[in-house]
């Protein structure tokens, strides 16, 4: 062989050293892109999901719009703004197929309520919509519907069942050791309420209810009414009694009443589903969406509010009257 020849195959060969050098480069490489295209899909999920809730925030201000600017009421029958339309028979809440389903598709979604026996057929009062735009991009997998909406968005007329229906659960509470402030916690509101850039529709919330398929639901409505506005963000000062019923529930942390009935978990590094440590993302009633941590909705030592975010329009007032307005 020429001596020559012999020299440039020795120079184009790979040594050792040189695999080495190219391991380590594309190791540097994956270090540096995998976060990136980790925070790309994030913030994906992110923005579909402000999609998702900015939607349900349309068709629930159309609904409005159609009824005199309320909005759904909450579990009632032939009663509230679309009372006429309803039939009496008909059980459920803003995610109807009579109600929201009037301005947006979505599955049936038959639900089994506790209590209810494996073989038992479902029934109309047990229907809902689900599945696509109802679902967070970045809930688990077996999610239908991911949103919960505010308590005190849910205007519709106050019925006699309605009003017993808040006796039993004020008689709950108070079996259950929570205490409740002896003045309202909250204000029902319209989409004609002040400060509509910070009161919110729609937002992240656990799923509480198990379908007849096997996937989990939102129960409706979020914000129990017997606490602050700053601890149902979060700053409980002391954990809720735990509540009894399907230990896998229990276990997947798809009870109503833990540390924050929101969701903080899907956007961002929170793994803990039922820490109040993470972001959220909001629909308001002026219908525009935003990610918010949770540093941002309520102080972590007065567990107080900052307000940012609105319950409703007496936030400041029921918390401490000395600053309300």
């Amino acid at each position: 062989m020429n001596p020559r020849s012999a020299s440039r195959c020795h120079c184009a060969g790979w040594t050792v050293i040189d695999a080495l050098i190219v391991i380590a480069v594309g190791g540097l490489i994956l270090t540096v892109a995998l976060p990136v295209l980790s925070n790309s899909r994030d913030d994906a999920r992110v923005q579909q999901c402000a999609d998702h809730q900015r939607q349900l925030a349309a068709a629930t201000l159309k609904y409005a719009e159609d009824f005199e600017g309320q909005f759904f009421y909450h579990w009632s029958s032939n009663v509230g703004p679309d009372g006429e339309f309803l039939p009496p028979e008909m059980v459920g809440g803003w995610y109807d197929r009579k109600r929201i389903g009037r301005y947006l598709n979505g599955e049936d979604m038959l639900l089994r309520p506790p209590g209810r026996n494996e073989g038992d057929p479902p029934t109309i009062i047990d229907a809902g919509l689900g599945g696509g735009l109802f679902v967070c991009p970045a809930d688990l997998p077996d999610a239908a519907r991911s949103y919960g909406m505010n308590y005190w968005a849910t205007t519709g007329l106050e019925s006699e069942a309605a009003e017993r229906r808040k006796r039993e659960s004020r008689a709950w509470a108070r079996r259950n050791g929570l205490i409740m402030p002896p003045y309202p916690t909250g204000k029902k509101f319209s989409a004609s309420v002040e400060n509509a850039d910070q009161v919110f529709l729609f937002t992240d919330a656990f799923e509480s209810v198990k379908a007849a398929d096997g996937r989990w639901v939102t129960g409706g409505t979020i914000g129990i009414p017997v606490i602050l506005p700053g601890e149902r963000f979060g700053g409980r000062k002391d954990n809720a009694p735990g509540v009894g019923g399907d230990p896998e529930m229990l276990n997947r942390y798809r009870v109503i009443f833990l540390p924050t009935q929101l969701d903080y978990a899907r956007h961002g590094q929170n793994v803990t589903r039922n820490a109040p440590v993470g972001a959220l993302v909001i629909a308001f009633v002026d219908g525009h969406t935003q990610q918010i941590r949770s540093t941002e909705l309520f102080d972590q030592e007065t567990k107080k509010s900052t307000y940012k975010v609105l319950w409703s329009e007496i936030d400041k007032a029921v918390e401490n009257p000395l600053l309300a307005d």
